[in-house]
């Protein structure tokens, strides 16, 4: 909210206050009537400058409670923050044992990865010594399948000398029959040969396709145990670098735990000097709420004073009164723009009494002053500016409603201005001028 600086204009061209001892040294010497306007002269200007300060008044109380108001939000949030950071710190704590546990699993876990290496690379050499076994098996088998085949040879050849026995026994007749019965046993031992030989030869088939089947399947068994080595070590290198993060993780955590309570600490100091300064803020507001009381007040008793006095000389009396009347409007209006007061449309009209009165001035000499017609251009440019202000709170568009206060205080600083100029021209014309509220 803009603070707009006060104008201190006296309506007889002397500064604010120059009245006062002026008047106080020649109270005694002027005439009753002289003695009466000038102490009116003094209570108009005293009113102005009460209504003034009114005015500054309302604008430190304006900004107290929102000292006040913004001091209570942040005070929350800094409780809801200091909640969040001892949460957090509790969340981070067990955020790091829980880290911390995982660690110690994982170090378990390269330990049993460990084993399992040294495993797979024991049942690989077993692989490669069955392998070899195997190896020496398989060539042990040609040999027997081999020496199967010498066998069989000499067991045709035998079989052929045995027919070749038995037909020269038949030739030799009688003779030969011994040697017919020799011929037939070697020829019946040589087909038992033959018979046990196939029966060898056909076990050696079954078992060379099975060394052949075993062969295959420990050539697939070390290349798993390989394969299964390799991922060990993968695993174990993985696992090694997840043990290094999670080393840097806890340490982190660590530092975060310690950051927090360090910052929780801040945070709870922060607090209390927030709570201070709202409280501090809370019994300023309410020590100028005190004194904008007492000044409101006063700004009553002047008023009544003025309403209470008669003038011979209407445009003496209603020039000299238009200073505190305006101020006391722009008090209004200023109360309003800061929410001490609820938008009223009739305080529009409350600033019009000059207006009013230029309206329904007769004499042409007064009339004629170029004072006048400034006035009265300043008083239509507070009215405009007063209802779109009006406008504006009404719908608490406060940024329209701050610009229009700007304008209608530029306004009435030129309306006093020019009040004081037709002020001075009215006390020093002769004859005098009256300022009748009927045109001549």
């Amino acid at each position: 909210m803009p603070k707009l600086q006060a104008r201190p204009i006296a309506l007889d061209g002397r500064p604010d206050g120059a009245d006062l001892p002026v008047l106080a040294e020649a109270v005694d010497a002027r005439p009753p009537e002289r003695r009466d306007l000038a102490q009116f002269h003094a209570v108009a200007a005293l009113g102005a400058d009460v209504s003034e300060t009114a005015i500054n008044i309302g604008w430190i109380t304006h900004d107290i409670r929102e000292v006040a108001d913004d001091s209570t939000k942040i005070t929350s949030a800094v409780e809801k923050l200091s909640t969040t950071v001892a949460d957090l710190s509790t969340s981070s704590v067990d955020a790091a044992n829980e880290v911390d546990k995982a660690r110690k699993e994982t170090d378990a876990c390269r330990l049993d990865m460990s084993s399992a290496g040294e495993s797979m690379r024991a049942m690989k050499a077993r692989v490669a010594a069955v392998n070899e076994r195997v190896r020496v098996l398989e060539s042990a088998v040609k040999q027997i399948a081999d020496m199967a085949k010498t066998i069989e040879a000499i067991s045709k050849q035998t079989n052929l000398l045995a027919l070749n026995a038995t037909i020269e026994a038949a030739r030799a007749g009688e003779a030969g029959r011994g040697f017919a019965v020799v011929a037939g046993e070697v020829k019946s031992l040589s087909a038992q040969t033959a018979q046990a030989t196939e029966q060898i030869r056909s076990r050696i088939m079954t078992l060379d396709a099975e060394m052949t089947a075993i062969k295959q399947e420990i050539l697939l068994s070390g290349e798993s145990v390989a394969d299964g080595e390799k991922t060990v070590r993968t695993a174990d290198g993985r696992i090694a670098i997840i043990d290094n993060q999670m080393a840097a993780m806890t340490a982190c955590m660590k530092s975060l735990v310690e950051v927090l309570g360090q910052q929780g600490a801040a945070t709870d100091a922060i607090s209390k000097s927030v709570k201070r300064i709202a409280a501090k803020a809370t019994k300023s507001r309410g020590e100028i709420d005190g004194s904008l009381e007492l000044l409101l007040k006063a700004e009553s008793g002047v008023l009544a004073v003025i309403e209470a006095h008669h003038s011979r000389n209407p445009a003496e009396h209603e020039l000299t009164r238009a200073k505190v009347d305006l101020t006391v409007w722009k008090r209004k209006l200023a109360a309003t723009l800061v929410g001490l007061m609820k938008p009223d449309a009739k305080l529009i009209g409350e600033g019009r009494r000059i207006g009013r009165w230029s309206e329904n001035v007769g004499e042409a000499v007064l009339r004629q002053h170029p004072a006048f017609a400034a006035l009265r251009s300043a008083d239509a440019t507070s009215r405009a500016a007063a209802e779109r202000f009006m406008r504006a709170a009404e719908t608490a568009d406060w940024r329209t409603a701050t610009e229009a206060y700007i304008a209608i205080d530029k306004a009435i600083g030129e309306t006093v201005e020019h009040a004081a100029a037709l002020l001075q021209f009215v006390r020093t014309s002769k004859p005098t001028i009256k300022g009748s509220l009927t045109r001549g």
